[in-house]
């Protein structure tokens, strides 16, 4: 199950978002997404799908892939630009696993306005118990065939 919020400050820009806005998703990161993910993008490292594996090493269970968390960022990105913004880039730092079951909250608030239509959002993932699993930042350009 996902679940989605939305702040917006008062103050309204011509690209469609205002320094401050911020949105954000939660999601369990559960066996089928786990799986689904491997299937989609081929990342079937044991770590993710092997449990009789994974309880052996430092994590003593299986995690849930790196991207497949970072993928939540791409949802709240596109929740906050409404889809009037494409992707120019985004930096990530893994902090910590993703452990089956834990339930993810993805955050994007936009910190910067730039030239050229672009815009920068600082990124963050933590799980219920308030840990960061991911940081960074992103960056979008407004889509120019798309009117204010």
């Amino acid at each position: 199950m996902t679940q989605e919020s939305l702040t917006t400050p008062s103050q309204v820009v011509p690209l469609g978002v205002a320094l401050g806005d911020r949105t954000e998703v939660t999601k369990t990161i559960n066996d089928a997404a786990i799986k689904a993910f491997s299937n989609l993008c081929g990342d079937d490292n044991p770590l993710h799908v092997d449990g009789t594996f994974a309880r052996n090493t430092r994590f003593k269970g299986r995690i849930g892939q790196g991207m497949l968390t970072a993928s939540l960022i791409s949802t709240t990105l596109t929740r906050l630009t409404r889809g009037l913004f494409v992707y120019i880039s985004q930096d990530l730092r893994f902090t910590a696993p993703v452990h089956l079951g834990d339930t993810i909250t993805a955050t994007a608030e936009v910190t910067e306005i730039l030239d050229r239509g672009r815009v920068r959002f600082r990124t963050l993932c933590v799980n219920q118990r308030g840990e960061t699993v991911l940081e960074g930042y992103a960056e979008m350009k407004r889509l120019k065939e798309v009117p204010v």
